[in-house]
């Protein structure tokens, strides 16, 4: 059995942490949980779900941006690196 389950997004692993439970798996006694994007759901759970944050207010306020520029014809900004955070929970342990 896999240590860690990484979920694409927090509502993905809401049902998988849903699903684990259902079939007697622990979390993160068993098996360490993560989520992606930082959403509300994440501090919804028992436990409080760890994931990583994407900083999607700030990838809109980019997007946005760069399509005013685009619609203005000017020049748009190059590649622009957002970086994620952890905001740990408690569904994620060292590896056994």
């Amino acid at each position: 059995m896999p240590t860690a389950l990484y979920c694409a997004n927090d509502l993905m692993a809401l049902g998988a942490m849903s699903a684990l439970g259902e079939r007697g798996i622990r979390v993160p006694e068993d098996l360490s949980l993560v989520g992606h994007d930082g959403s509300a759901y994440s501090a919804c759970c028992h436990p409080k779900m760890t994931t990583v944050a994407i900083g999607a207010r700030r990838t809109g306020e980019l997007a946005a941006d760069w399509m005013a520029r685009w619609l203005d014809g000017d020049e748009p900004p190059g590649d622009t690196m957002i970086a994620p955070s952890l905001i740990e929970g408690r569904t994620a342990r060292p590896p056994r």
